[in-house]
């Protein structure tokens, strides 16, 4: 005898076949989105950057600086030492050389905006870097900091404000 019964469904082949595709799908989705901006992590890693350069500073008795230009910053030593690094204008026989971790750059579509003394600054026009001009911020041995007010913006992301307050670096609500 012959059995005339009709299955209907689906083997277990086809359904993971179907999910190995939905996942390679997905996959594919995923790595043509545009990288999520996240300027909190930004912050933060400016916000520690500033706060360690300060440190540095008084625990070493050195002036540090920081360097910002459109793409993002560079904290700086002054040296007796030239070693390639530009000559300050101020302290004529020293040199701003790179100090910690080299020029920091910001991800694409994130501005970067700097007051000091309560004024806004500029940053030079075209992409160079800040490699031969003067820090905007200064750090010094006695702790004493250059006022000043750091935002970082993203389109539609809001922001805090990285600035000196009560003899040290926050990172606070935007006001």
């Amino acid at each position: 005898m012959i059995n005339n019964r009709i299955y209907q469904g689906f083997t277990l082949l086809e359904v993971m076949l179907v999910v190995v595709l939905l996942a390679m799908v997905a996959t594919l989705v995923i790595n043509t989105l545009p990288d999520t901006i996240n300027v909190p992590q930004e912050e933060e890693r400016l916000t520690n950057s500033l706060r360690w350069a300060a440190e540095q500073a008084i625990l070493e008795g050195a002036i540090y600086g920081v360097k910002l230009d459109r793409q993002g910053w560079l904290i700086v030593k002054l040296s007796h030492n030239p070693g390639g690094a530009g000559e300050s204008l101020s302290w004529p026989g020293y040199y701003w050389r790179p100090a910690g971790f080299g020029h920091h750059l910001l991800p694409e579509g994130i501005t970067l905006e700097l007051a000091v003394e309560n004024q806004p600054r500029l940053f030079p026009a075209g992409k160079e870097k800040s490699a031969g001009s003067e820090p905007q911020i200064l750090l010094l041995p006695g702790g004493e900091v250059t006022r000043f007010s750091l935002r970082l913006r993203a389109h539609g992301q809001t922001h805090r404000q990285i600035t000196w307050h009560e003899h040290q670096i926050m990172l606070m609500e935007a006001q």
